[in-house]
């Protein structure tokens, strides 16, 4: 196991990212944590809550690659979101659609 401990910064932006993650990422990232058996995880009614200074470094970077794919399937589907609409007005601005 690694015990090299990432930087505060590092920490902060990891649990910042999570903070705004919906319910079934925050699931996802939970999974992460309990597939190691030595990281603490304090449970109540609230939610779930760990100390993210005694985490291996390992499970940091798996946390960060998780991170990173949930902002790039982010960055897809606004990028599809933008495209759709581009070809609603291009294609569709004179037809007048029944609104649902």
């Amino acid at each position: 196991m690694n015990v090299s401990m990432p930087s505060d910064q590092k920490l902060e932006d990891i649990k910042i990212a999570i903070e705004v993650m919906g319910k079934p990422q925050h699931i996802e990232v939970l999974n992460i944590l309990k597939r190691n058996p030595n990281i603490k995880i304090n449970e109540n009614r609230n939610g779930s809550y760990i100390n993210l200074s005694f985490i291996p470094l390992s499970v940091i970077d798996e946390l960060e690659t998780y991170i990173n794919y949930i902002k790039d399937q982010e960055n897809s589907l606004n990028t599809l979101e933008v495209e759709k609409e581009n070809c609603k007005t291009t294609f569709f601005s004179d037809i007048d659609l029944p609104n649902k």
